[in-house]
C-alpha cells in the first residue's frame, strides 16, 4: 500500500473500525439518503489524509461510516470533479480507499439527464456508460504504477450495475 493510501486509511480505522461491505458515493440531490442512515462516525474530509475537498456548496464533504438497511457501508456526502482541478489520481484515492478498508460493492450517484422523453425529474436510472467529453480518456486507468500489485492483492472492484438496480428497487 502506498504511502498516501496508508495515511488515509489509517486516520478512518482509527475513528471507525466496522469493515464496510458497501461504498456509497452521494452527488448532487441525494445528500438526504444519509438521514437513513444509522451514523457510527462522520469524518470530515479534511481530516483524512490527502482526500481530496469539494468546492461544491451542495456537497457536504464528510465520509460518513455506519449502517443503512442492515448493511455496514462507507458513505461520501459529496465529492470532487476534475473540473475542479484535481488529477485523476486525486479523485481516484477515496476510491482505494474505501477498497483497501473492504468495500467490494461501490454505487456511485449523479445528477443524470436524458434523451428518453419518459423520463422526469426525480426517476432513478441506472447508467452503464457515458460519452467522455472532458478530452482526457479518464476511464478506469490506475492512479500509479502499483495500482495493479494493488489489485491483485485486494481483488478487484467490478462494475454491477444489476446489484445497484436491485437495491435500489
Amino acid at each position: 500500500m502506498d504511502a498516501e493510501l496508508s495515511a488515509a486509511v489509517a486516520a478512518i480505522r482509527s475513528q471507525w473500525t466496522c469493515g464496510p461491505e458497501v461504498g456509497l458515493i452521494l452527488g448532487t440531490g441525494l445528500g438526504g439518503l444519509t438521514d437513513a442512515m444509522s451514523v457510527e462516525a462522520e469524518i470530515p474530509y479534511s481530516k483524512i489524509p490527502y482526500f481530496p475537498r469539494s468546492t461544491a456548496m451542495a456537497h457536504k464533504g464528510a465520509l460518513l461510516c455506519g449502517e443503512m438497511a442492515d448493511v455496514k457501508l462507507l458513505t461520501m456526502a459529496g465529492r470532487c470533479h476534475l473540473y475542479e482541478g484535481y488529477s485523476v489520481a486525486d479523485l481516484q484515492l477515496p476510491i482505494r480507499v474505501m477498497h483497501a478498508l473492504g468495500i467490494r460493492t461501490l454505487i456511485i450517484t449523479n445528477a443524470a439527464g436524458g434523451l428518453n422523453p419518459r423520463f422526469e425529474p426525480g426517476d432513478v436510472m441506472v447508467i452503464e456508460d457515458h460519452v467522455n467529453l472532458m478530452g482526457s480518456g479518464v476511464g478506469f486507468q490506475p492512479a500509479q504504477k502499483n495500482e495493479l500489485k494493488l489489485e491483485q492483492k485486494l481483488g478487484r472492484l467490478e462494475a454491477r450495475p444489476t446489484i445497484a438496480a436491485q437495491i435500489l428497487r
